[in-house]
């Protein structure tokens, strides 16, 4: 089993930044004319910028990402020849990649569903049921942002277990995953080469 280390996953990461930030970029941008043109609602209890970012950024992130689940890894992974597998190597199933996706991404889960709750059409909704008070303050989850921000740094940690021998992060042990790269076939030949043999008399 030929187990991807630290180095070449880094350079996957490096990859999808590439192609990500860009799509975030444009994203932002069209959140933004959408804001301005009053397709979206503005919310005046957040910073509309701050807000956006953390809505967009999530969206389009976890959107990227969801690829891991249906091809088995990124355009990062898959452009270096990296595929999501068990731990033994074997494929790993649809449900085995959508429980490593949701903990892998745990922290935007959290954030874009903190996002979520400051959305004016869910506070009038809990109006609609009873809670007028969401009408004058949104809800705002704390424990949803410290939790984020304690699975990023848990995560960000867990990655650097790739370093040891089983080369798996914290998310891959958790999910009996690994990533591993895809052997490249040796080319057959076409052809056999024809030895001339010469007869001496």
């Amino acid at each position: 089993m030929n187990r991807a280390g630290f180095g070449i996953r880094v350079a996957a990461v490096l990859i999808d930044a590439a192609i990500f930030l860009p799509v975030l970029f444009f994203g932002i941008v069209g959140a933004r004319w959408a804001l301005e043109s009053g397709a979206i609602v503005r919310t005046p209890h957040r910073e509309d910028d701050v807000w956006m970012s953390v809505w967009v950024g999530n969206t389009v992130m976890l959107a990227y990402s969801a690829m891991e689940i249906f091809w088995g890894g990124t355009f990062g992974k898959l452009i270096l020849r990296l595929r999501i597998t068990n731990a033994d190597g074997s494929p790993a199933p649809r449900r085995v990649l959508a429980g490593r996706w949701a903990l892998k991404h745990s922290p935007r889960l959290c954030g874009l569903l903190d996002a979520i709750t400051g959305v004016i059409v869910l506070r009038r909704l809990a109006a609609k049921a009873g809670l007028a008070i969401f009408l004058s303050k949104p809800l705002n989850f704390i424990t949803l942002r410290t939790v984020a921000e304690l699975l990023v740094l848990a995560l960000g940690a867990g990655f650097f277990l790739t370093l040891g021998v089983s080369r798996q992060a914290l998310h891959d042990r958790l999910t009996s995953t690994a990533v591993s790269r895809k052997s490249i076939p040796l080319a057959k030949r076409g052809f056999e080469p024809v030895i001339a043999v010469q007869d001496r008399e």
